[in-house]
């Protein structure tokens, strides 16, 4: 835990930098994450800030296999969660996007601290349309370690299940009709050599609303990862069925 911490507080330190938010003057501190801390620790100065967790970091560190630089190996969830928790005690106010999670942290801070905060995107409902034949189907992913599982999963025992069905009822002179999966994000950038029937990576677009527009349903799968997935959420309020 204190590694990631590091490694964000000595990623982007231009002197400039430190010199102009040394001299500001500060009325509301907003930290997004608690390993942002230790950068801002020196503007922070005792003053009170609102903490976003997002998430609790440490089951991703377990799910991600981070390992500890000097032992080389993974370090205890328990002993992770509690070097997290000792970090967000001095935040004066939390929030967090999972009640589940929300609730593993009051075990630990002062309730009165802690929200639950999902903030929803806005975005234009999609028009309902017929499910098509073959159906249309759409993945939205950022390039993570937790999103690269996901969809290598779902490529290796889904699609290929799909693969093999769509074959094997086609008559033997006609080309399948294969349901058609776009995946849109940065999640390409780990899937350049991947090439599959039906599947098409469009990387990051311009406007993600026509994808969703194109496609009958949104899938989501999930194997690993902590909190919520906002792409769920931005699913529903598109109202594509998920």
């Amino acid at each position: 835990t204190n590694q990631v911490m590091l490694l964000n507080a000595t990623a982007a330190q231009p002197p400039v930098l430190r010199k102009a938010l040394h001299a500001a003057k500060f009325s509301h501190i907003y930290l997004n994450h608690y390993f942002t801390y230790l950068f801002t620790e020196n503007f922070i100065q005792g003053r009170k800030f609102f903490l976003d967790t997002h998430d609790i970091q440490s089951i991703n560190f377990v799910h991600n296999g981070m390992r500890n630089i000097i032992l080389r190996r993974g370090d205890e969830f328990k002993a992770l969660l509690a070097e997290e928790m000792a970090v967000l005690k001095l935040a004066d106010r939390l929030c967090f996007v999972s009640q589940e999670e929300h609730d593993i942290a009051s075990r630990f801070l002062p309730p009165e601290k802690l929200d639950v905060i999902i903030a929803l995107p806005d975005v234009v409902p999609c028009k309902p349309r017929p499910v098509g034949d073959p159906p249309r189907l759409l993945l939205v992913a950022s390039n993570n370690p937790a999103n690269q599982r996901n969809l290598t999963w779902f490529l290796r025992h889904v699609w290929l299940a799909v693969i093999r069905h769509y074959n094997a009822i086609t008559p033997p002179d006609e080309d399948p009709a294969y349901p058609q999966l776009e995946i849109c994000g940065g999640i390409v950038a780990s899937f350049q050599d991947t090439v599959l029937p039906g599947v098409r990576f469009l990387g990051i677009v311009e406007k993600l609303d026509e994808a969703y527009q194109r496609c009958d349903a949104v899938v989501l799968p999930v194997i690993t990862g902590g909190g919520i997935a906002i792409k769920t959420i931005e699913a529903v309020l598109y109202e594509r069925p998920v």
